[in-house]
């Protein structure tokens, strides 16, 4: 699994600890209706990949990296993972973390992933990359993962304990909702010179 899907993976997959919570603090109605994902085979790929996505499968041995995201009967979004990935399904609730102005959505919102097998929650800020295609559906997508690193680097925030051991922070917990919107809106700050080198983009059904 390459830089863009464990980006895609909100930390859950990744090295970094990330913000989590002790309990959902997003539900389905919480998300914008306007931002609406198209569903099915999503890829990155590295900059050096010259593999052609539309002539490739998520079966085939590539430099790509498959996701499929499609939307359950609540709202909220299911990513799943390639053949042969071993990585768990994510639930993920999109809210809006700044207001979207005169924007057909929010240019940033938050993603609160949630895995389905073990219900490990995680964070990121997530941007969909240009407007909605004429269908309203976004085809283009970059995240950025909220961890505590990130956090208490930047002063800490309202709403998020520190949990530590031998002086090393070893979690954060959210507790309230505006505590997420924050640090999404720091964790996007922080990546916005790499923000877009690892975008994830929808390829087919």
């Amino acid at each position: 699994m390459r830089a863009a899907i464990a980006l895609l993976a909100f930390g859950l997959l990744a090295a970094c600890t990330p913000l989590t919570a002790n309990a959902p603090l997003f539900t389905p109605a919480d998300q914008d209706p306007a931002l609406a994902l198209a569903e099915g085979w999503w890829v990155a790929r590295d900059a050096d990949c010259k593999t052609d996505p539309a002539r490739s499968r998520p079966d085939r041995e590539s430099c790509l990296d498959w996701a499929r995201i499609t939307r359950e009967a609540d709202g909220r979004w299911l990513l799943s993972f390639q053949p042969g990935e071993d990585d768990d399904p994510l639930r993920v609730v999109l809210s809006p973390a700044v207001a979207k102005g005169a924007r057909a959505i929010a240019p940033l919102s938050v993603a609160e992933a949630v895995n389905v097998n073990t219900g490990a929650i995680a964070y990121a800020g997530f941007v969909a990359r240009g407007e909605p295609a004429v269908d309203g559906l976004v085809r283009r997508i970059a995240v950025a993962p909220v961890t505590c690193d990130l956090i208490e680097a930047t002063g800490g925030i309202e709403g998020v304990e520190f949990v530590r051991e031998d002086g090393r922070v070893v979690r954060c917990i959210a507790g309230t909702q505006a505590a997420v919107k924050e640090a999404a809106r720091r964790a996007a700050l922080d990546a916005l010179p790499i923000l877009g080198e690892s975008d994830l983009t929808f390829v087919r059904p």
